[in-house]
C-alpha cells in the first residue's frame, strides 16, 4: 500500500473527520477518495497537495517530501520519539554535535584529495561516518519542524518557502532549479 494512503487514514482519525467530509474539502468524489486511500489508484500530485492542507498535516507533508525527485534524503516521520518539540531539539543538538565532530574528522581526511581518487579504506570509514551523521541530522532537524508544527501550529511550509527565498539570494539556488525540483 502507498505510503501516503496510510498517512492520510491517521490524519483523517486525528482530525476527527469523515472520509466524506475530506473528499468535499478536496473536491472529490467519496468513492474517488477510498480508491486513493486503499491504493487502488495513484493520488494526483494537485489532489495530494489539496489534501495536506486541508488536514493541516505535518505527517503528509514529510511522507510526500520524501518521496519528492530530487530529495535526497528521504526521511520519515519519526513515531517513537517523545512528542514534546523540546525532546526534538535535544536530539537533534545531539546529533549536531556528533556531525560537527565527524565533519572536521573527515575535513582533515578529505584534505588535498583529488575529484575522482578512490579513496583508501581509513579515508572512506571516516566519510562514510561523517554522511551518516549528516543523515541523522537531517532526520532530527527536519523533526524539530514536524514537531513544532504539531505543538505550536508552526507553518512548515512557510519555513521552506522562507528557506528557499534564502537560497535564492544567496545565489546558492535559482529560481528556475527550485521550480523544475532540483
Amino acid at each position: 500500500m502507498f505510503a501516503l494512503a496510510e498517512v492520510i487514514r491517521d490524519e483523517v482519525a486525528r482530525c476527527d473527520m469523515t472520509f466524506r467530509q475530506l473528499a468535499s474539502k478536496v473536491s472529490v468524489a467519496p468513492s474517488t477518495l477510498s480508491q486513493y486511500v486503499t491504493g487502488e489508484r495513484p493520488i494526483p500530485r494537485e489532489t495530494e497537495a489539496s489534501i495536506i492542507e486541508k488536514l493541516n498535516s505535518p505527517r503528509m507533508s514529510e511522507e510526500r517530501c520524501s518521496l519528492c525527485r530530487g530529495n535526497l534524503f528521504p526521511t520519515r516521520y519519526l513515531d517513537n520519539i517523545d512528542d514534546h518539540p523540546v525532546v526534538a531539539l535535544n536530539k537533534v543538538i545531539g546529533e549536531a554535535s556528533e556531525f560537527i565532530k565527524t565533519a572536521n574528522i573527515a575535513r582533515d581526511a578529505l584534505i588535498n584529495k583529488k575529484q575522482g581518487v578512490c579513496l583508501d579504506k581509513s579515508v572512506e570509514d571516516v566519510v562514510r561516518s561523517m554522511e551518516d551523521e549528516a543523515a541523522d541530522l537531517i532526520t532530527g532537524a527536519k523533526t524539530v519542524l514536524i514537531k513544532m508544527q504539531e505543538w505550536f501550529g508552526r507553518p512548515v511550509i512557510e519555513t521552506m518557502n522562507r528557506h528557499i527565498e534564502k537560497l535564492e539570494k544567496s545565489g546558492y539556488c535559482s529560481k528556475r532549479m527550485v521550480n523544475e525540483g532540483r
